[in-house]
């Protein structure tokens, strides 16, 4: 399990916007609530996770709105690797 934030734009909302948008062009990484699996899986915890807690919270955690987190499976490496670009890009 690993997370990365996505680079700030500066705009909130286009930040939410792109945290939405790589997360459904994902599609060998699948979108979860819970993590552990032999599948990899993808959330965000700001919105699903940690939703309960408060943005100072959060911070203190390490968690942004851009935080996105992966837990990787089984799938072949190369294709997670690919997905992954594909998404980003």
């Amino acid at each position: 399990v690993f997370s990365f934030d996505l680079a700030s734009t500066g705009d909130v909302d286009a930040d939410d916007r792109r945290v939405e948008q790589v997360i459904d062009a994902l599609r060998v990484i699948r979108l979860v609530a819970n993590i552990g699996d032999a599948r990899s899986m993808v959330n965000h915890p700001a919105s699903m996770t940690h939703l309960h807690l408060t943005a100072d919270q959060l911070r203190e955690a390490g968690i942004s709105p851009r935080t996105i987190r992966l837990s990787i499976g089984l799938e072949d490496e190369a294709d997670l690797i690919a997905d992954l670009a594909q998404a980003l890009a």
